[in-house]
């Protein structure tokens, strides 16, 4: 008969394969624990470059403000051109050119828009899942041992 008195609540096991469980269950939880501060770290990381390239970031942003400004000077003179080859009123060629463009960009708008509404929960759901799967394991393997 077992001795209530003398138990301390926690199985030590004796036997090789009991051992062997509690080790490799010991092992698992840190293992998880080590990629659960690998996402972290990356995560940090991730925020660190992001500073690091603010400069190029600014840099691009200008940049592509400047080939902004320039497109209507472009446009206009890409219209006056089609108003002398073709001998028409300056102002029907500005007016093709004009709706020619904003159908194009309304186009090219709406195309970014369904591709952005497709990808908006991808990165949220698969970061709800790691942390619950995370912690499922973790609570599997103290359970183990």
């Amino acid at each position: 008969m077992v001795n209530v008195e003398k138990m301390n609540g926690r199985y030590e096991p004796t036997n090789p394969i009991g051992q062997f469980s509690k080790t490799a269950s010991r092992f698992v939880n840190d293992l998880l624990e080590l990629s659960e501060l690998q996402a972290k770290l990356a995560k940090s990381d991730f925020q660190e470059v992001l500073q690091r390239s603010i400069s190029s970031i600014l840099g691009a942003i200008i940049g592509m403000s400047l080939l902004l400004a320039s497109l209507p000077v472009l446009l206009f003179g890409l219209a006056s051109a089609l108003a002398w080859y073709y001998e028409i009123e300056p102002w029907i060629t500005q007016v093709v050119v004009g709706g020619g463009v904003a159908i194009l960009s309304i186009a090219i708008v709406v195309l970014a828009i369904r591709g952005l509404l497709r990808l908006k929960n991808a990165f949220q759901r698969s970061t709800n899942e790691l942390t619950k799967n995370m912690d499922w394991a973790k609570s599997v393997v103290r359970n183990l041992s």
